[in-house]
């Protein structure tokens, strides 16, 4: 059920893991998802780079979680 892009390192996969889709989940059930499959969850990189495009559940358009951390930016105020 694992499939590659040629230009990422990682190998996704949604559609026939773990019995099915996923559907509605939250960070941690995620991140079993994931761990049950023998997988982890992508780096937002990884989903940036589309290196799990395709690979089922329709998620492609979809929020989906990233292991990467959140990284907050605030905008200066305007005068």
């Amino acid at each position: 059920p694992w499939k590659k892009k040629n230009q990422c390192s990682v190998w996704g996969a949604t559609e026939k893991i773990n019995d099915g889709c996923s559907g509605k989940i939250n960070f941690n059930e995620a991140m079993a998802y994931c761990a049950d499959a023998g997988g982890r969850l992508c780096t937002s990189e990884e989903l940036a780079n589309d290196c799990t495009r395709g690979t089922g559940c329709g998620y492609d358009k979809a929020m989906v979680w990233s292991s990467s951390p959140y990284q907050f930016t605030s905008a200066s105020p305007s005068v």
